[in-house]
C-alpha cells in the first residue's frame, strides 16, 4: 500500500464512524485529472463479513473545461465489482 492510499484509508475511516475502508493502491494522474483506486473494500465494523462492497478498480476522471468555470464535472468507473 502506498502512502496516499494509507492516508485516504485513515481519513475515510475516521469520517465514517462504524465503517472501515481499505484501498490497496492509489495512483494519481495530475495531468489527466484522474485518480485510480485499486482493491477498494468497504466494511461495516459491526458486521464485517461479507463486506458492503468490494471493487477491483475505481477510476475517477475529472473534466477540465468545467473547472475553468468553478464547477466540478467528471465520471466514475467501477470495474469488476465483487460484492
Amino acid at each position: 500500500m502506498n502512502l496516499c492510499a494509507g492516508m485516504l484509508n485513515e481519513s475515510s475511516t475516521k469520517r465514517w464512524r462504524g465503517y472501515s475502508f481499505q484501498i490497496g493502491t492509489l495512483d494519481l494522474h495530475p495531468l489527466a485529472l484522474s485518480v485510480d483506486l485499486g482493491d477498494v473494500v468497504v466494511q461495516q465494523q459491526a458486521h464485517q463479513d461479507p463486506p458492503l462492497i468490494s471493487i477491483h478498480e475505481v477510476v475517477i476522471d475529472a473534466r477540465f473545461a468545467p473547472l475553468l468555470k468553478g464547477k466540478a464535472k467528471g465520471e466514475i468507473y467501477l470495474n469488476e465489482r465483487r460484492t
